[in-house]
């Protein structure tokens, strides 16, 4: 073998060791502070099928699902509150990066993006070294995730439905 097959061999493994390398964390907000997921008015937690949570990684600059939707099913005074164990994000081996928790009411759209009641919430978090601790104990999101509540997105129809009434009564004053 001469040097250069060595020092491409070395680097291929450089190069998957770091593709493979996966941080941690436990994506749970019920523990900590405990902020919530709201509904709509902003005090009743969010529960039961009617809402979807999902959480992305942002890794390379884009948005990747590392918890793919779920519903809450935590009631009474858990509700809003999720625990979906320990998670690794691919591509990023420890250290921080940045975590997004959405969700969305379904009956308004059966994804993130084409609900009209949605909200996220997006926080920079640490990311524990699989390899330095145990599995299971890495922190979990709660204690950097701030409550957030879902908003209302009003729809083009409803601008437009605004601008004719506000034509409506400039015509009106003229007269």
């Amino acid at each position: 073998m001469n040097k250069i097959q060595f020092i491409v061999g070395a680097v291929a493994v450089a190069a998957s060791a770091t593709v493979m390398a996966q941080g941690q964390f436990t994506a749970s907000n019920a523990t900590g502070a405990k902020p919530k997921i709201f509904g709509t008015d902003g005090v009743t937690g969010i529960t039961g099928a009617g809402y979807l949570v999902e959480i992305l990684a942002k890794v390379g600059g884009a948005n990747v699902v590392v918890v793919p939707a779920f519903n809450v099913t935590l009631t009474g005074a858990n509700a809003g509150l999720f625990s979906k164990g320990v998670q690794s994000v691919a591509g990023v081996p420890s250290g921080p990066v940045d975590l997004t928790v959405r969700a969305w009411d379904v009956s308004s759209g059966a994804t993130f993006a084409a609900s009209s009641i949605n909200g996220s919430v997006t926080f920079s978090h640490t990311l524990s070294d699989p390899s330095a601790v145990p599995p299971g104990v890495p922190s979990a999101i709660g204690s950097t995730m701030p409550s957030f509540k879902l908003s209302v997105i009003p729809e083009p129809s409803t601008y437009a439905l605004a601008a004719l009434g506000l034509g409506g009564l400039l015509l009106f004053r003229r007269k």
